[in-house]
């Protein structure tokens, strides 16, 4: 729900629950303590535009293989995996 909303939000388009799939999970220690989940929607209603152009400099399609630059590292690789099922990753946590 919380995806749907923000989806709403920030891109101005609609999904529904059947319309996303979990991809994968990150949990990284930041400034703090972090879970991260990353979806798939599969279809949506709209067409997808800056909604909060002051939380947001551009909004561009890119293939997985051709990021900009500037993306951060956990998201490029979420956004590049090809593994077939759901991921859970630890990112920024020191070694046992």
């Amino acid at each position: 729900m919380a995806a749907i909303r923000e989806m709403a939000e920030e891109l101005a388009i609609v999904l529904r629950p059947q319309d996303l799939a979990l991809v994968g999970v990150v949990h990284r220690l930041s400034d703090t303590n972090r879970i991260d989940f990353f979806l798939r929607a599969t279809t949506w209603c709209g067409q997808p535009r800056r909604a909060e152009p002051d939380k947001c400099d551009a909004l561009a399609w890119h293939a997985p293989a051709h990021l900009p630059g500037d993306v951060v590292p956990y998201v490029a690789a979420a956004v590049q995996s090809t593994r077939a099922e759901p991921w859970v990753v630890e990112s920024g946590w020191p070694a046992p």
